[in-house]
């Protein structure tokens, strides 16, 4: 490739379904630990709420881009780096307002207002972390955005994380729960696969400047995988412990 050419990008489709999975199991994880999250008169379970945020904006949400990302096939002359600093950052942001949308809705489930701030909060956190992670990347190429390709993959996540949140606190039983992961599985996905079309990528004479640590290479998927392993044992340590103080406060 010249510099100025568009980098052929391809896609596995494996790897794309797998993104989808892990967005409905850290959405469905974080639903089940949601229904902890209101206490009554405004008050809400925090373990519960971290736990939820942790699964629903770690795992859902940074787990599932970062597997797309593995699905996002480069030529073998381009290498792609993620600048560390950058990523580990897009995850703390998606699970910061994951549990603002939480604790908004959490706190009167029933009031339409908090519905859709919270909506818009668990939305716009989709997509700032979609655009923090694709700020991470480190390669021999510029991105091109399409503007309003972008405004409608924010569209697409507040609208769907809206309904999901509805569905999170307004029903009840698994089969209920499994839809609402799937409708925020849409969400997540639908906004990440909306983005990356957004994106053209040019090759460049020169890379992004590298400051700092970054992954990439042979390494990556396994850092992704003891990513996802970690994020889930610390939702199940948090849940266990959200589950043992409403025992105790009932």
């Amino acid at each position: 490739m010249n510099p100025g050419d568009i980098v052929p990008f391809g896609w596995d489709l494996s790897l794309i379904a797998l993104s989808y999975l892990a967005a409905v199991v850290g959405s469905f994880i974080a639903l089940h630990c949601a229904r902890e999250i209101p206490q009554g008169n405004g008050h809400v379970n925090r373990l519960a709420l971290w736990a939820a945020s942790v699964a629903l904006g770690g795992g859902a949400i940074w787990y599932m881009h970062f597997i797309g990302m593995a699905a996002f096939v480069s030529p073998q002359s381009l290498a792609i780096r993620y600048d560390l600093l950058i990523t580990i950052g897009s995850m703390v942001a998606a699970i910061v307002v994951a549990a603002a949308a939480l604790y908004i809705v959490g706190r009167n489930p029933k009031r339409l207002a908090n519905l859709l701030v919270g909506g818009v909060f668990a939305g716009s956190g989709v997509a700032i972390m979609h655009y923090t992670g694709m700020g991470a990347m480190r390669m021999q190429a510029v991105i091109q955005w399409n503007t309003a390709i972008v405004a409608l993959s924010a569209v697409i996540a507040i609208a769907a994380a809206t309904a999901a949140l509805w569905l999170t606190f307004n029903t009840h039983g698994f089969a209920q729960r499994a839809v609402a992961a799937v409708v925020m599985g849409i969400a997540v996905c639908g906004m990440h696969y909306t983005g990356m079309h957004a994106a053209t990528f040019i090759c460049s004479a020169e890379g992004v400047a590298i400051d700092g640590p970054t992954i990439g290479g042979h390494i990556f998927p396994y850092v992704v995988a003891i990513s996802g392993a970690g994020l889930l044992a610390v939702v199940n340590i948090l849940g266990a412990l959200a589950a043992r103080q409403s025992l105790t406060a009932a």
